[in-house]
């Protein structure tokens, strides 16, 4: 027992003594020859990390550092300054040889030279917090050259510090090596950005010729997509910024956050989100806000905290519109295939370098520049979907044209059998009508016809009256006339007696007694005063007839100038008598009017019409006051002439004023006016060229204005 006990622990401590010596034999100077050309150079590096983001050489080369074991160590996201050291041994014939820092996204690069702890010189700086062309190597990467002469051996210090990811991605190269991926990395670079920019343009040009808004949308998502790879890669800062290290520090946040929110407004459009999953929809908006918010933090100066947002927000926003595009095309959408394809291989870049970047994948040619190539792959992708979305469009249009057009014959059909069906029951109708017009005509011309025979009547019985007066006073004192003529006649008689043999002086003093007996004086005085009644009674009877001849002008049915002040007085003359006692009668004539032209007959109707109404208006009201009237005016203003005809009757409301003049209107009791007589008197002045307009308020009275030329046009 002892004795394997002591064999095994020998046997430990030679496996410890030879390990001791493999090591302590193993050296750490990098060998590099010609026959490499460029190599990475991770593992050989030996690292310190300070946690304060201390920048000074001297300082950091007093503190420990360890060996690196990984080919491209990933060293997270902080605000430490992170250190590099290495020694190189040049095996070449060239002068120098190149550092490579493959990562443009970094703020502060150093190389410096160590020949003595305290003799460190500065070989250059980068970052972007430098002016881009102050580069030794116009690139994204960083290049510096070594001065390490053939079979040199030398020492340098890296130090690098950054708010975005470091990953010690450190290279060394020959000329020729470096040129040739300088050459490489621009070439490739730039048929992306031809692709980028070809299928941005063949969009837009689709967009201008079908006019849909997911377009423009898209050819937005390809602009950003497009920069955002550019400033990862390190091209905005060469060509949007060269000499504004802020804003070229900057641009990679905003195009990030910018391809983010154009990729949710595309989504929604292309796959209708909102119809076809309004949930999913719904969580749409809150990537959106996210995004506008992750916007204001590097704004604000948190650089390290906005990467990590930007970096989160791309995975979960990958997955989300992955997922519901898978759902949308499960549910038989067609072109979410094309954007399922195309978003896969975008999001497969995105995992990718966000793998790399949170150090899960190790980072080399593919890894770095995975989310260009999946985007280039994802635009041509989805450019297809749209193109394939045209002909979904046009099929379903073409369908849509298809089955309205057969919809159109069937409706055709129906609409020829129904026009054959109408056209007959239109021509019955119309007969029908045809009649009924007829028959309207002929009862509309027998009312007018009543109506002028109800004013004939009401105006004959008027003209009765007021003739009848005279009359009845004539005819009063014939009797007493007569008996004064007889009583004259004895008289004469007496007289005739002298030189008949008779005694004159008898027969005098006969006649003496006689006109003593009949009281001659009076006789005399009564005979003149009934002559005198006789007079007035038949000057009354000559003036009605007159006035009705005035107001009739049965002679007169032609265009004539006419007096219109005696045409309203005839026609107020011949319906006082029809006027209440109660009523006054208020005629103010501009005696300066000239004689205009018109029909008689009708202007006297029209006039007679509207102040009956006006007698009615007063007539209606429930208590007539002691003060009643109608005022008739008139004057001549321009060319015109104005009568104005107002009453203080019930006057009439604003909603039946359009009303009044329209055919068999009345606001009256049945069988008390047939609704013809102000359509009649409109009518009558439209007919001389005139105008009528009401002035009225319920309770307020009522002002009728008739405006007729002077001189009217025969012709119309």
């Amino acid at each position: 027992m002892e004795i394997n006990r002591l064999k095994k622990s020998s046997i430990l401590i030679i496996v410890l003594i030879f390990h001791a010596i493999l090591v302590s034999g193993k050296s750490d100077t990098i060998l590099f020859d010609a026959s490499k050309g460029s190599m990475v150079i991770g593992k050989q590096l030996r690292y310190h990390n300070s946690e304060a983001g201390v920048l000074d050489p001297e300082k950091i080369l007093k503190q420990t550092f360890v060996a690196s074991n990984e080919a491209i160590p990933n060293l997270g996201i902080s605000n430490a300054s992170h250190w590099f050291k290495f020694k190189v041994k040049n095996k070449t014939n060239d002068d120098y040889i190149y550092l490579e820092f493959r990562q443009p996204l970094i703020d502060y690069i150093a190389v410096y030279e160590i020949n003595k702890p305290k003799n460190i010189r500065l070989i250059g700086t980068g970052g972007d917090l430098y002016p881009f062309h102050e580069r030794e190597l116009i690139h994204p990467n960083y290049f510096f050259s070594l001065p390490v002469r053939p079979n040199e051996t030398k020492e340098f210090l890296v130090g690098v510090k950054s708010g975005e990811q470091i990953l010690g991605h450190f290279m060394l190269a020959d000329q020729k090596s470096a040129m040739s991926y300088i050459g490489l990395t621009d070439t490739l670079f730039g048929l992306y950005a031809g692709i980028i920019l070809a299928l941005l343009l063949y969009n837009l040009f689709i967009f201008f010729t079908v006019r849909e808004m997911v377009y423009i949308k898209y050819v937005v998502y390809i602009l950003f997509i497009g920069l955002t790879q550019l400033s990862l890669q390190g091209y905005s800062f060469k060509f949007l910024a060269p000499g504004n290290s802020e804003l070229a520090n900057l641009l990679p946040y905003l195009f990030s956050c910018f391809v983010g929110l154009s990729a949710i407004y595309f989504m929604r459009d292309f796959l209708e989100s909102k119809n076809r999953v309004p949930n999913l929809h719904k969580a749409s908006y809150f990537f959106e806000y996210a995004y506008w918010g992750t916007i204001l933090i590097p704004l604000l100066g948190f650089f390290n905290f906005g990467y990590l947002m930007v970096l989160a927000l791309a995975g979960s926003i990958s997955f989300y519109m992955l997922y519901t595009g898978i759902v949308v095309y499960m549910k038989g959408y067609r072109p979410a295939k094309y954007f399922l394809i195309g978003w896969s291989m975008l999001l497969i870049g995105i995992i990718i370098y966000v793998l790399k970047d949170f150090n899960v994948l190790p980072t080399n040619f593919v890894t770095a520049y995975t989310m260009p190539i999946g985007s280039a792959v994802e635009v041509i992708l989805l450019s297809f979907a749209l193109a394939d979305r045209i002909n979904i469009l046009k099929k379903e249009k073409d369908a849509s044209q298809k089955a309205a057009l057969q919809s159109s014959n069937e409706k055709a059909q129906i609409i020829e059998e129904q026009k054959a069906k109408l056209k007959k029951t239109v021509d019955k109708k119309t007969k029908d009508l045809r009649i009924a017009i007829k028959h309207l005509k002929a009862t509309q011309s027998t009312l007018v016809e009543a109506e002028k025979m109800a004013s004939l009547g009401q105006l004959t019985a008027g003209i009765a009256h007021e003739i009848n007066n005279p009359i009845n006073f004539i005819s009063s004192n014939i009797s007493p006339l007569k008996n004064n003529f007889q009583d004259l006649i004895e008289i004469i008689n007496c007289y005739d007696k002298i030189g008949k043999g008779e005694n004159a002086e008898v027969i005098l003093n006969k006649i003496d007694a006689l006109k003593n007996d009949l009281d001659y004086d009076y006789l005399i005085t009564e005979i003149e005063e009934i002559f005198g009644s006789l007079k007035y009674g038949t000057s009354r009877v000559i003036d009605i007839v007159n006035s009705l001849r005035t107001f009739s002008s049965l002679d007169e049915s032609e265009i004539k100038r006419i007096n219109l002040n005696l045409a309203l007085k005839s026609t107020i003359t011949l319906i006082r008598s029809n006027i209440n006692s109660n009523i006054d009668i208020i005629e103010d004539y501009d005696e300066d009017l000239p004689l205009i032209e018109c029909y008689p007959s009708f202007l006297n109707q029209a006039l007679m019409n509207i102040i009956n109404n006006a007698v009615q208006a007063i007539e209606e009201k429930d208590v007539p006051g002691e003060d009643e009237r109608i005022t008739v005016r008139t004057k001549i203003v321009n060319l015109d002439a104005h009568i104005s005809i107002s009453d203080t009757g019930i006057g009439i409301p604003k909603r039946i004023q359009s009303k009044i003049f329209d055919p068999f209107y009345t606001t009256r009791p049945v069988g008390k006016g047939t609704g013809l007589g102000l359509s009649v008197a409109f009518k009558t002045v439209k007919r001389h060229n005139g105008t009528i307009e009401v002035i009225s308020s319920p309770g307020a009275g009522t002002s009728f204005i008739i405006k007729i030329p002077i001189t009217m046009n025969a012709s119309k």
